[in-house]
């Protein structure tokens, strides 16, 4: 026993990985194991700057300044918190995302179902070889309803299932999308599911009959869209050259005006500053808007500038919150979605459910983590038609863990990054697990000032915010 006690007298202090933040003459300290933030005093600062000195030396220390058992309490606490390493906690940390064989069984929620690997458009910036993914083609009718029979298996005992449908431009294959809507209602009333659908749509081919299919059976609905005429018209046009910003207005001119849908844009040198963007995008009454970087056109210029641009995007964000413009404030997908991730805490184990709760199906009924990595054959994790459909799903779950992504272990802001986009990363790297090294420092500073933001917020805007 005495030898013991004497061992924990001889413990040297060191610390998981966190970050401390100044706001309105407070400290916070955000928790890079947990995920959580919270505001520390003096007493806790102090044992901060203890880190390397053996704990009865801090405790004697600093018993000269607070009480005693003040002083043990906290740094017990600071143990059981992950903040002081011990040799239980290390063990924790490292079993987290680490699945024993019960937990290897994964449902799937959500299917994302490409009706054509084909396109009416000639983006400047298109991942998909001009929408057909290297395998040109349309999805058949016994395909379609095969993924739907797969997804209703697959989902276990999960009732809310989600159906994407994509391309290509999926509304080149509408009378499909009919068919599937029809039969998954079909099959969700034999086995009680209740089914959401989606749709990315570049807005050309909507008419006034899409549009009411898409009102009649709630459709979230998503186009692509890139900012002002100049900027839209330089990445997205038609075969012969012409700009689609005019045909995607008056086509989406109701569905706008009705708030029913969203906006994505993709960020390129035609257009860095992201707020006039944004600002643009609300002004012809998008319902939401995410702006997205095409990675590989941006130089080391191009990224300094985003950096700078995303920081604005928050100041923006915070200067909608001054003047109470929530609804406003509520489009901005970026900052909104990081401010959620922030709020809901806890350690994430994938960058999003890519291969885990959520898979693709291309034309031909191969599956794949999500729908950025049709025409990457190496990527499949299986085919709809396979004895095990989903034959190499583990492997991928397991490979893309952010545990895995050694670049990001010491990183403090793991948690909130996820190390990027599988898929980004492979394009990039080859490797699913070695992130874009440029986009980092973009990320790290997005992040720095959404939480500087989130600290800020008052209880009655996290209300109205976050839920």
């Amino acid at each position: 026993m005495a030898n013991l006690i004497q061992d924990k007298k001889d413990e040297i202090i060191h610390f998981h990985p966190y970050k401390l933040f100044e706001v309105n003459s407070k400290t916070y300290f955000y928790n890079v194991v947990t995920n959580a933030i919270f505001e520390i005093d003096s007493l806790i600062i102090d044992i901060l700057h203890s880190k390397g000195k053996i704990e009865e030396t801090v405790v004697q220390e600093l018993s000269k300044h607070y009480e005693l058992p003040q002083v043990r309490e906290a740094i017990q606490n600071m143990k059981e918190a992950y903040i002081i390493t011990t040799d239980t906690n290390i063990a924790e940390v490292e079993k987290i995302g680490v699945l024993d064989n019960s937990q290897k069984v994964f449902k799937l929620s959500s299917l994302t179902l490409f009706m054509v690997q084909e396109c009416n458009l000639r983006c400047t910036y298109c991942y998909g070889e001009e929408g057909e993914y290297n395998q040109k083609g349309k999805m058949t009718s016994e395909i379609a309803k095969t993924a739907v029979d797969f997804l209703i298996k697959q989902s276990g005992e999960l009732e809310r299932l989600n159906i994407t449908f994509f391309g290509g431009e999926p509304l080149l294959n509408f009378p499909l999308i009919q068919e599937t809507v029809q039969y998954v209602h079909e099959q969700s009333k034999i086995h009680n599911k209740k089914f959401s659908f989606s749709i990315t749509t570049n807005g050309t081919l909507i008419t006034p009959k899409i549009k009411d299919f898409f009102y009649n059976h709630h459709f979230n609905v998503q186009t692509s869209i890139d900012g002002d005429k100049k900027t839209h018209n330089f990445n997205r046009f038609f075969k012969g050259g012409q700009g689609s910003y005019d045909l995607l207005l008056k086509r989406t001119e109701q569905m706008r005006k009705d708030h029913t849908i969203g906006a994505r844009g993709t960020v390129t040198p035609a257009e860095l500053h992201l707020y006039k963007s944004f600002n643009h995008l609300v002004q012809l009454g998008f319902r939401n808007i995410y702006l997205s970087p095409a990675l590989y056109s941006l130089s080391d210029k191009h990224y300094n500038t985003l950096s700078k641009e995303m920081i604005k995007l928050v100041d923006q964000f915070h200067d909608l919150l001054e003047h109470e413009d929530y609804t406003t404030a509520k489009k901005m997908s970026n900052v909104l979605g990081m401010l959620n991730k922030i709020h809901s805490g806890g350690p994430r184990i994938h960058f999003c459910g890519a291969g885990t709760n959520a898979a693709a199906v291309d034309v031909r009924g191969n599956l794949f983590p999500c729908h950025r990595f049709v025409g990457e054959d190496e990527c499949s994790i299986g085919n709809l038609f396979d004895e095990d459909p989903l034959s190499k799903q583990y492997d991928f779950i397991e490979n893309s863990k952010v545990r895995n992504r050694t670049t990001c272990s010491k990183c403090w802001a793991k948690n909130l990054c996820g190390g990027g986009c599988h898929q980004e990363n492979f394009a990039e790297n080859g490797n699913v697990n070695q992130p874009v090294g440029k986009l980092c420092k973009v990320t790290k500073n997005f992040i720095n000032a959404t939480i500087n933001l989130y600290l800020q917020l008052t209880q009655e805007q996290k209300s109205i915010l976050l839920g």
